[in-house]
């Protein structure tokens, strides 16, 4: 069953597990951020992280576990993400987005600031559809899927 929960601090030995799992690590942020973890049948599978800097709501450090990639835990935890971000009244959402993951995020909205790494995504520019519209063969939710045909 996959499961989730907030957290907030540094060294949270679950993050800590994912990040380096995936070659990545704390940063200054960390300790004033709020840090999301997916876990299924109560193992820590993937996590993310929102901080507030600026006037700006940020998403950051998203990590899935190898082995749990490609089954929906990334479209999961942004969504998460996104929702509580909006829940503490942000206005838009700022994340650093690679060359590889930048089609991941406009799928939710996001829109690439004047051609850098960043991207942003705003209550007007959200898009949240209710189906995944992808093969539930490998979901390891299929079988509590709320958005089955």
């Amino acid at each position: 069953m996959i499961t989730s929960s907030w957290k907030f601090g540094l060294n949270i030995d679950e993050i800590d597990f994912i990040r380096k799992s995936n070659n990545d690590s704390w940063d200054i942020f960390d300790e004033k951020s709020i840090h999301l973890i997916i876990y299924n049948d109560n193992s820590p599978v993937g996590c993310g992280s929102i901080y507030f800097d600026q006037d700006n709501y940020h998403i950051a450090h998203l990590n899935v576990l190898p082995e749990f990639q490609k089954q929906y835990i990334g479209d999961l935890m942004i969504r998460l993400l996104i929702v509580k971000c909006f829940n503490m009244m942000a206005e838009k959402i700022i994340i650093n987005a690679s060359a590889l993951t930048k089609d991941f995020f406009k799928k939710y909205g996001f829109k690439e600031i004047c051609g850098s790494d960043l991207m942003e995504v705003t209550a007007k520019t959200l898009i949240m559809n209710s189906k995944c519209g992808h093969d539930c063969s490998q979901c390891i939710n299929k079988e509590n899927c709320v958005s089955k045909n």
